[in-house]
């Protein structure tokens, strides 16, 4: 029968059609009308086809036999139609659905032809864009593209026509205002659903400015970041329990005399080259706070340079991400080289306990004064001696309690000096706690304490003994060893003194 070849034909071609359907190939790519009409031309087609060639098996035979009975024949002739009304049906309705979907969504949907035209730009082209959906239809999508991005975009369309088929491009494209916007656009090859030959590229058209701009916010602040913390010579470490590595700075290799490229990300690296001797202590403090009992981790400790020799870090951290059972994934910090801190501090320590045992063993009386209050911070082994009171109860004595006269006997010393201040030697009488006075030789400076106050070191010389010598000498000069009477030079100067 002449309409058994249509029929097989029909049959086949729907499902070539069908099974093709979820791609946009079919939906977007038959802009002459209807499925309906371009599927049953193709039928029409392909009867005349099976006529002139007299061969009624060639037009996609597919489940109907020219040799079958005339009766099967035309029964399978009527099933086949009504399957095709059916599958027609829902092919029109999959078709609405699917327009629907590319009418209402907010990437911009684009159909282009093998040369690059535009064809087809759903209703999201105006909120894109700026542009009517068809204001854009016949031009190539490079004429709006930055022309920085051009070659990018060109590579990445031939790529897919050539065989790629899927791909992705970042780009800047001009909106119809005239300003730059980034966009994100997906690219994919349409085919033909019968020959299977490319017909076509869709793309999917998302605006990505705001992205950017917060990408590149974020870039911003950690290039200052990094510049600050670089500028100030800390290496910075970044802990990622879930991928198990580290990210060690460059700063933070050079610490220890290594090259970016010398060290792993191993996340225990560190723990490695830590002192023996500060392992276990650093450990324990590592640990509490991994598991949230410090609000931070802080510590210093000796790391071995690529050299051999030691080198003092102090290790500042924070946890930064927590999973969902609080346990932590990501933590952050620095390093800081304190070598010179605590070699200074080391010299300090040292020259400190020299200044104590001169300062205790000194055979001049000596004392630290606090310049607001008078009060004494510390005082020699002499001079609790020269006053007469032991070391535990000389805290409580001020400096105007010592000085007979009060200290309008002084120099405005107490809350007046500044750096580099000195003033003396002056005589004075020491108040001693047993009521007799000592006369004494006073000198003083002041002096920058550890927390940057300043105090006023005294320096307490007994001259009991000179003035002694000095009475001796005088009586000597002036009073006869035998009368105790004053000698003729005493006379005389009385004498002279009289006229």
């Amino acid at each position: 029968m002449a309409w058994e070849p249509v029929a097989s034909f029909g049959a086949g071609l729907v499902r070539a059609a069908f099974a093709s359907v979820a791609s946009w190939r079919v939906i977007v790519g038959r802009p002459s009308g209807t499925m309906t009409r371009w599927l049953f031309g193709r039928i029409a087609k392909a009867r005349l086809e099976a006529n002139d060639s007299g061969n009624e098996t060639d037009c996609f035979a597919a489940g109907v036999n020219a040799e079958t009975p005339e009766s099967v024949t035309v029964q399978k002739l009527r099933m086949t139609m009504a399957a095709l009304t059916l599958q027609l049906k829902e092919l029109r309705e999959r078709e609405a659905d699917y327009r629907i979907l590319a009418e209402n969504a907010t990437d911009m949907i684009c159909r282009f032809n093998l040369s690059l035209f535009r064809t087809y730009s759903s209703p999201s082209c105006k909120e894109v864009l700026g542009y009517d959906s068809g204001e854009l239809i016949g031009r190539s999508p490079l004429a709006i593209v930055h022309p920085d991005d051009i070659d990018k975009v060109s590579t990445v369309f031939a790529s897919v026509i050539e065989g790629t088929q899927r791909a992705s491009v970042v780009g800047r494209v001009r909106h119809k205002s005239g300003r730059w916007i980034w966009v994100d656009a997906k690219l994919r090859l349409l085919l033909d659903p019968i020959t299977n030959e490319p017909t076509g590229v869709l793309s999917a058209l998302r605006d990505i400015t705001d992205r950017k701009s917060a990408e590149a916010a974020v870039l911003a602040s950690e290039s200052r970041w990094n510049f600050a913390l670089e500028g100030a010579g800390q290496g910075v470490w970044d802990l990622d329990l879930t991928r198990g590595r580290t990210y060690y700075s460059p700063v933070w290799k050079s610490m220890l005399g290594y090259d970016t490229d010398e060290l792993s990300d191993d996340p225990d690296l560190w723990l490695n080259l830590i002192h023996p001797d500060d392992r276990e202590r650093v450990l324990v403090a590592d640990r509490d706070h991994l598991a949230g009992k410090t609000p931070h981790f802080e510590a210093e400790f000796r790391m071995r340079h690529k050299s051999g020799r030691w080198v003092w870090i102090l290790d500042r951290g924070k946890i930064l991400e927590k999973d969902a059972q609080g346990r932590a994934v990501r933590a952050i910090g620095t390093h800081t080289d304190i070598t010179r801190q605590k070699e200074a501090h080391a010299e300090m320590r040292v020259n400190e306990e020299r200044f104590r045992s001169i300062f205790a063993l000194s055979p001049v009386g000596m004392g630290l004064v606090d310049v607001e209050t008078g009060s004494f911070i510390t005082q020699s082994r002499s001079l609790c001696e020269l006053v007469g009171v032991g070391e535990a109860d000389f805290a409580s004595l001020r400096l105007e309690t010592l000085v007979s006269g009060g200290l309008t006997a002084l120099p405005p010393i107490v809350g007046a000096p500044g750096k580099d201040w000195t003033f003396g030697p002056i005589e004075i009488d020491l108040k001693r706690t047993d009521g007799a006075k000592s006369p004494v030789m006073l000198s003083g400076s002041s002096v920058a304490q550890a927390d940057g106050s300043l105090a006023l070191l005294l320096v307490f010389q007994d001259i009991s003994s000179r003035r002694g010598y000095e009475e001796q000498l005088w009586a000597l000069a002036n009073i006869d060893n035998l009368t105790a009477l004053p000698n003729r030079m005493q006379f005389n100067a009385k004498l002279q003194d009289a006229i």
